[in-house]
């Protein structure tokens, strides 16, 4: 209620707004992860509703970009791959980001905080802790694993794009060019 007496208490609120999307992206992910495991299948109303939803929004960015570049006499294929490297770092920070939100939320702990994985030959070579980046990639493929063995088409769909991400991000971080 502080936050809403100032100013610009609204808008801040929906700038604090995206990082509690962290979190809930986070648990959306992990739910899909259980159902995956468990073998229970996203129904089709769920699958329409989430593509409904995902499908303009991701052309209305796109025809946004190709437009902003025409007027700036920009390049929309480095821009897209550009877009694509801030999508994998976003992907890579989404469980530290997550578990720091909660914390924060909560008063709770310190975390170590590292806001992007740019730079992170360095920290391969350092020795820093990659367990949160290990653990959701394996997790995302453990959860591909059990999709192709309960054959569940609509939660693959859905999974193949966080494996790609999350095992490409890896490879990323890992070589030390994300």
């Amino acid at each position: 209620m502080k936050i809403l007496r100032r100013k610009h208490g609204i808008a801040v609120l929906l700038y604090l707004g995206q990082y509690f999307a962290y979190v809930l992206q986070l648990v959306s992910i992990l739910m899909l992860v259980a159902m995956s495991i468990t073998g229970l299948s996203i129904p089709l109303w769920a699958f329409a509703t989430l593509l409904m939803i995902i499908a303009p929004t991701l052309s209305l960015y796109l025809y946004s970009l190709i437009m902003l570049d025409k007027e700036y006499d920009g390049d929309p294929r480095r821009d897209v791959f550009a877009i694509n490297s801030v999508n994998l770092a976003f992907i890579m920070a989404l469980p530290r980001i997550a578990i720091a939100n909660l914390m924060g939320l909560l008063g709770i702990g310190k975390i170590e905080w590292i806001p992007t994985p740019k730079g992170s030959h360095k920290w391969v070579m350092e020795s820093l802790n990659l367990f949160p980046e290990y653990l959701m990639t394996a997790i995302i493929i453990t959860a591909f694993v059990f999709t192709v063995i309960h054959v569940m088409i609509l939660n693959m769909l859905i999974i193949l794009p966080y494996l790609a991400g999350y095992v490409r991000g890896l490879w990323r971080i890992i070589d030390g060019t994300l």
